[in-house]
């Protein structure tokens, strides 16, 4: 037990440094969260991505996983010391321009890699990869390059507007789509780009990742969650779109105005709701195979 004890202190010590690393990733990333209100979600993603880690340690705390032996501590400290030289003029690029992107990614990518080197070194790199689940998580914190986002604006935008004017039509009201807004009978509404779905689609993408790490669901499944999350996304945003735009045709700028926010927060949640329980039904489903074929066995073994 002292051995153990001993082994995992030398290991939970370069684990500490990892989570230090991490914490500060995330208090870089603040000003991108409260100014961008796209990401405001990255108050929730920290925390969590601190709990999965953690939770994702457990075999190590529990002595199933020993560190490697025979191995030299000094490349972690020398991959330390480079991350080091690169950060500070890194964060002084930063600390310049919050908004620039691509210097945050390049911080992300520099904690990622240091964090499964690390551990791949000290543990093995089958059990660092074993973490990569919970990075990817992590990294939904991180705003997208500029010029990924703008591609989804403009392509939710313009998929939202086409869907939801070709939809009126087929109800049988007649509304006309002329660049990013929708007109009916002479009143025009605007699809703008906080309207494009952009910000639930994210979110929803951030809780697809969520639901699967936390019911430790296979690849396939969480694959499964994004494809449903993009599905939710589309399906909630164009008939929040609908809905707002019948409003302002029937009842004016002042009803449309009252509702904007409440719909917007009503198809967000029930597009959680169906990410919730289609990932609780994943998460079922091989804990219904393995104890099927404990049964089968336990069946079998009096025959034999």
């Amino acid at each position: 037990m002292q051995e153990r004890d001993k082994e995992f202190s030398g290991v939970g010590s370069w684990l500490a440094l990892l989570a230090i690393l991490w914490l500060y990733l995330f208090w870089c990333l603040i000003p991108s969260w409260d100014s961008e209100g796209y990401y405001g979600y990255g108050w929730m993603v920290g925390p969590a991505s601190l709990f999965f880690f953690w939770r994702r340690l457990e075999p190590v705390r529990d002595g199933k996983i020993p560190s490697v032996d025979g191995r030299a501590g000094w490349p972690p400290v020398v991959g330390l010391l480079a991350f080091l030289v690169v950060l500070i003029p890194l964060r002084m690029v930063e600390f310049a321009d919050s908004s620039w992107r691509p210097p945050l990614w390049l911080h992300a990518m520099l904690v990622v890699g240091l964090s499964h080197f690390v551990i791949a070194w000290k543990l093995g790199w089958k059990y660092s990869m074993f973490f990569v689940p919970a990075t990817i998580y992590a990294l939904t914190a991180v705003p997208y390059p500029w010029q990924i986002e703008q591609l989804l604006v403009r392509k939710l935008t313009g998929g939202v507007i086409q869907i939801a004017g070709e939809l009126f039509n087929l109800f049988g009201r007649p509304v006309t789509v002329l660049g990013e807004t929708l007109e009916s009978m002479g009143t025009v509404v605007e699809v703008t780009e906080g309207c494009s779905g952009i910000r639930s689609f994210q979110s929803l993408l951030m809780s697809a990742l969520f639901f699967g790490e936390l019911f430790r669901l296979r690849w396939f499944y969480r694959v499964l969650l994004l494809v449903i999350g993009v599905a939710a996304a589309v399906v909630m945003n164009t008939g929040r779109a609908m809905t707002l735009a019948r409003i302002r045709f029937d009842e004016g700028e002042v009803a449309f105005n009252a509702a904007h926010d409440n719909v917007g927060f009503l198809s967000f949640g029930l597009s959680a709701v169906v990410l919730l329980i289609a990932a609780k039904i994943c998460s079922e489903r091989p804990e219904r195979r393995r104890v099927l074929r404990r049964t089968t066995v336990k069946a079998q073994a009096p025959e034999s």
